[in-house]
Parts: C-alpha cells; sequence; structure tokens
C-alpha cells in the first residue's frame, strides 16, 4: 500500500510543482517553492531596511535584484521602472504602482494589502506566499506570471482582477493543498471579470470548483481547469475551447463539447436537492429537522433511502411493516442528547438492511474487476454512455484524489484496495481480501478470525461505493474496521463512483492496488 501511496503522490506532484515557467524571472533567481530547484548564486542582493526613500532604491537597484525586508508601506512607485526586482518579506502595504513598469517583478512573503496596482504592467510577475488583500489589480498586465501559496502565509481576500491580462497565468498549488490554494480564506470573493485567462492554468487553483471567483465576461480559452472547476462552469456561455487536466493527462474540448457537459451537469445536479417528501408539509420533528438548510445531508439520506426502499419492496413486500416501524424509530431520535446524530446512524443503518435485502445483484463477475473513483464531473447516465466521456474517463481517473479498485476472484469473494489524500497531504488506505456481502448490514465484510463476527469494508449501491465511516471508524465497536481502512485526521474516503475504463488502463490500477500477502 505504501508503494501504492507514493505512485499516487508522485502523479500530482508530477503536475503540481514541476511546471516552472522561465518567463517568471523571480522564481528563477530565488528557486522554485518546493526546493527542488535552487535560485541563482550571482543574484544582487540588498538590504531593504536600510532604503528609506524611493530615490534610495533607484539608485540601489539593478535588474535582477532581490530586496530583502523593508518597510515600504505607503511608497508611490508608479514614476518608477524596475526589472526583475524581487521583493522578499517587505512591508508594502497600501503602496502605489498604477501604470508602473515592472516586467519580472516579484512579491515574496510581503504584504501588499491594499496596494494599487491598476494597470501595472508587470508581466512574469511572481506572488508567492503575498498578502494581496484588497489589491486593486484592474487592468494589470500579469501575463506569464505566477500565484502560489501556502497554509500560513498570504491571502487573496478581495483582490480584484477585473480586465486584467492573465494569459499564461499559472495559478499553482500543490497536491497537498486539494481543496484549492489556501491563500484564500473566503473571506470576500475574487473578483476577475472581463479578465483575459487565456492559456492561463487553474486546474490546480479551488480544484473544486470556481464558485467564489467572479468570472462574468471573462475569456477562457484554452484555459486548463479541472473537472470540477468545468462542473462549476454550469450556466455559464463557454465560447472557446478549454483544457482539462487530470494528473499527468491534459485534452482539449472544443467550446461545444465544454458547453455540453456543464449543460449536462446542471441537468443531472441540481443545486437544491430536497428529501423525498414535500418539505412544506412536514409533520414530525424529524421531517422538519431533515429539511432544515443546514442539514442538506439528512435530505440526501433521506432521499437515497426511498429510492433503494422503492427497489427493496419489489422483491420483498414485506418490507413495508418494517419500514412503517423503521420510521417510528427514526422520530423517536429526536428525544435523543444529540438528535442530528442519531438520525444520521439511523439512516445509514436503515439503508444497509435495505441493500443486504436487495441481495448481491451480481454486479461484479468472477475475474471481473471495477475502479470508483471521486465524482467530480457529477454528468448524467446518458452522459456517461457517449464517447465523449469514454475519451474523458483516463483523465477523470486521473484527477481523482482517491480511489478504490474491486476485483472478484474465481470463488466468488471480493479484493478491495484504495487510497485518498486529503489536505496537507493527510492520507488514507484501505485494503481487505475475503471479502463478502453480509445481508444483514448490506455491507461488504471480513469475517473476524476466531468468531462470526463481520468487520464491515465497503458498501456497494449500484454504481456508488462507500467504505465504512469514511476511513474514520471509531470506538470498540469498530475498532476491527481500522485494520482495513483508516486516514489521517484531513483524509477520507468519499463515496466514490464506478469508471469504466479500457482493460489496459484498469489493469494499471490493478497493478497498483497490489496487496501484501
Amino acid at each position: 500500500m505504501l508503494r501504492s501511496l507514493a505512485a499516487l503522490c508522485a502523479i500530482w506532484l508530477a503536475v503540481a510543482p514541476a511546471s516552472a515557467q522561465a518567463s517568471v524571472p523571480c522564481e528563477a533567481m530565488l528557486g522554485d517553492l518546493w526546493g527542488e530547484r535552487e535560485g541563482r548564486s550571482d543574484v544582487r542582493q540588498i538590504d531593504g531596511t536600510k532604503l528609506g526613500a524611493p530615490a534610495q532604491l533607484i539608485k540601489a537597484v539593478r535588474q535582477n535584484t532581490v530586496i530583502r525586508g523593508g518597510n515600504f508601506a505607503g511608497w508611490d512607485f508608479r514614476r518608477l521602472s524596475l526589472t526583475n526586482v524581487c521583493f522578499v518579506e517587505a512591508d508594502l502595504q497600501r503602496s502605489l504602482w498604477d501604470e508602473a513598469r515592472a516586467p519580472g517583478i516579484g512579491f515574496i512573503q510581503s504584504n501588499l494589502a491594499g496596494a494599487s496596482l491598476i494597470g501595472i504592467q508587470a508581466p512574469g510577475i511572481l506572488l508567492r506566499d503575498a498578502n494581496l488583500s484588497d489589491v486593486q489589480a484592474t487592468k494589470a498586465d500579469f501575463s506569464d506570471g505566477k500565484l502560489e501559496g501556502g497554509w500560513f502565509d498570504g491571502s487573496i481576500d478581495g483582490l480584484v482582477l477585473d480586465n486584467a491580462n492573465l494569459s499564461g497565468f499559472d495559478f499553482s498549488c500543490g497536491i497537498t493543498l486539494s481543496d484549492g490554494c489556501p491563500l484564500h480564506g473566503s473571506d470576500k470573493p475574487i473578483s476577475a471579470r472581463g479578465a483575459d485567462l487565456t492559456r492561463a492554468k487553474l486546474s490546480t487553483f479551488h480544484r473544486y470548483g470556481l464558485f467564489d471567483i467572479e468570472l462574468d465576461g471573462a475569456v477562457l480559452d484554452r484555459t486548463e481547469i479541472s473537472p470540477a472547476q468545468l462542473a462549476s462552469l454550469k450556466g455559464l456561455l463557454i465560447s472557446h475551447p478549454l483544457v482539462l487536466v487530470g494528473g499527468a493527462m491534459r485534452i482539449e474540448l472544443t467550446a461545444a463539447e465544454a458547453q455540453a457537459l456543464a449543460d449536462d451537469v446542471a441537468i443531472a445536479d441540481p443545486a437544491v436537492k430536497d428529501p423525498s417528501f414535500d418539505c412544506s408539509t412536514a409533520n414530525s420533528a424529524a421531517e422538519k429537522t431533515i429539511c432544515l438548510q443546514d442539514s442538506r445531508d439528512l435530505a440526501d439520506a433521506d432521499r437515497l433511502l426511498a429510492r433503494t426502499f422503492a427497489q427493496a419492496r419489489k422483491k420483498d413486500s414485506q418490507l413495508v411493516a418494517g419500514q412503517r416501524e423503521w420510521l417510528k424509530q427514526r422520530d423517536a431520535c429526536m428525544g435523543k442528547e444529540f438528535p442530528t446524530d442519531c438520525l444520521r446512524s439511523a439512516y445509514a443503518d436503515r439503508q444497509g438492511q435495505l441493500l443486504g435485502a436487495l441481495g448481491e445483484r451480481d454486479w461484479l463477475k468472477p475475474g471481473e474487476a471495477a475502479l470508483f473513483i471521486d465524482d467530480e464531473l457529477p454528468v448524467s447516465d446518458s452522459m456517461r454512455q457517449t464517447a465523449l466521456f469514454a475519451r474523458l474517463a483516463p483523465l477523470l481517473a486521473q484527477a481523482s484524489m482517491g480511489y478504490v479498485h474491486v476485483e472478484r476472484s474465481g470463488d466468488g469473494q471480493y479484493i478491495a484496495s484504495g487510497e485518498s489524500i486529503g489536505a496537507n497531504a493527510h492520507s488514507c488506505t484501505l485494503g481487505a481480501r475475503g471479502l463478502r456481502l453480509d445481508p444483514m448490514t448490506g455491507w461488504y465484510s471480513v469475517t473476524a478470525r476466531g468468531s462470526n463476527r463481520k468487520i464491515r469494508v465497503v458498501q456497494i449501491d449500484g454504481d456508488w461505493l462507500r467504505v465504512f465511516a469514511s476511513g474514520h471508524p471509531y470506538g470498540e465497536v469498530a475498532e476491527a474496521e481500522a485494520d482495513f481502512a483508516s486516514c489521517g485526521a484531513r483524509a477520507a474516503f468519499e463515496p466514490m463512483r464506478r469508471i469504466m475504463l479500457p482493460p489496459d488502463v484498469l489493469a494499471s490500477y490493478a497493478a497498483r492496488a497490489e496487496l501484501e500477502p
């Protein structure tokens, strides 16, 4: 499993930090963020704390200069011309750069909060761990530049890039930042209305969606985006080709193909997801709780259970009486100390019971294998049958931060193996042999040695797979489950959807998922 995890990390490392652009001079001078390439030894270094006025700075600075430290808060740089100058750990709050000529400039671990960079000419700019809160950069030229950051330094809250030239700009994040650049604390949106993002690299920046970046009128032409970012474009008019990125793969989509996918997501994955009943007629306290805005996971669970019950009752009509009894138990949760936790457990247990009643349904024949991944492009079943989706499937598998590979052996038992990477490179691992469906719980389980206790590992519901407790089993009852699936604090196995892959690609995951004997 460790060898497999290293392979998965290598795929993301190959994409995220390795694509340094020669057109970012400060990166060449200082080295890359990841420490893989050292900076140049011949770069001129200046102590910024000894500079007290713009005239001193101009006199001291030459091309290819690093200024370390210094208090330049409120300084007026508008009339200055600086080429390939890198400010490191400098205070530049409220400084003025409007229309300045500063090609190749860099701001590294520097504070630009409230600064004005309107119309600045700064192609090849480097913004590394910089505080860009409330920076006004309307009509700025940041072409071929780069933004990168870490968990504790920097911010881009309220950054305004309206009508800016961001062509070829690299919004760079890494494998440990699976929720996008953590520079953005979500207190204020980023505005890039009308910005030119032609050939810009966005795929690792807020990779789970571009919801809090205002892109009205922005030009996305061959812009590199992730599958989840494409899904977040639903409702927008796509006028240019886009490049979909997943792991080491890149696939260019025509505007029509990208539009078809985004439109399909809008239909298949509506924003409003109600429970199976009409919330306006909710009677019990449990139903009213399920309808609360902050209980959307319960609404999802209710809708899923209703669908599963409809399938199961066709097989066994006697389940109707059991369902009525379960509804009483569900409603009794409102008298518990933690009613919502009780409701979640009640729905999960009942869902498993109904899946167990449905039986195995021969979803995987002996000798066959299946791969389940994060469903970051939630298109409809009909779209998943198209040639377009088949072309994207290997890329979607590489784009997923986690996977579970399931194989059925000749004796009917199952082998499951998987991994997932979360924030800060926390990870999950899963590995189990000898799995069989437990009809009492609906979980594919391992029988404990020396007893008949069934240890729950994975649950299969149609094309969906769930790992027990999302990889976080706790308590004495679930202690044994941790031997087969476990996660670091900031990682989890989210529900995964089966992806159909060419045989050779599926076989590569089988090799990666090889278990220790």
